[in-house]
């Protein structure tokens, strides 16, 4: 049975026919004549005459349009070249480099690490602050990308932010509405390269 083009203009008022159905029934006959769905792979012989599949002819392409075998080597190749080079962490926290150049460092910090409690004011509102500097575990070549972010207890809304990247440290920081605020968890991640 050769593919149906299935009704697709289907309005709120319309009955589906005996037809209709049909038509769908007959697609997946089709679907099911021509692939083992097993193995996805394509039959080659005539309907009933078993499990006949030609050689390397794998599906990828039914599945994505425009996506071969070819395509699925090409992906396993670059990902050959980027292999764990190193891995390690010291009190600064945790870092992996990859062969390709690409590093990424983390660290969970303790309530502790921060500095004391300070206080600001901006347009009559008062906000306070905690601060601390992270060295990275393994220093960058340039600048990393950093996200920092984490939770004060007893705050109310709290914002975790980063300034003064350079390929070595950032500087973090945690601003609050309410006195006297414990960090409870805070977390950063840097994101760069180290060659």
């Amino acid at each position: 049975m050769a593919w149906q083009t299935p009704k697709t203009n289907w309005m709120a008022i319309d009955v589906p026919l005996p037809n209709d159905f049909n038509r769908i029934e007959g697609n997946i006959d089709d679907l099911h004549m021509r692939f083992d769905p097993t193995t996805g792979h394509k039959h080659t012989g005539a309907a009933g005459d078993g499990p006949k599949l030609a050689s390397g002819d794998i599906t990828y392409s039914s599945a994505v349009s425009g996506f071969t075998p070819a395509d699925v080597k090409a992906a396993l190749d670059a990902l050959a070249g980027v292999r764990i080079v190193e891995m390690g962490s010291n009190a600064n926290g945790n870092y992996v480099r990859w062969e390709n150049g690409l590093q990424i460092c983390w660290k969970e910090f303790s309530s502790t690490g921060f500095s004391a409690e300070t206080s600001g004011t901006i347009q009559s509102l008062t906000y306070y602050e905690r601060r601390v500097t992270w060295t990275y575990p393994a220093s960058f070549v340039l600048a990393p990308s950093v996200t920092f972010n984490g939770d004060v207890n007893g705050s109310g809304p709290e914002v975790f932010a980063h300034w003064s990247k350079t390929p070595s440290s950032v500087a973090l920081i945690t601003v609050y509405l309410y006195p006297n605020g414990i960090v409870t968890v805070a977390s950063a991640i840097a994101i760069g390269r180290w060659k």
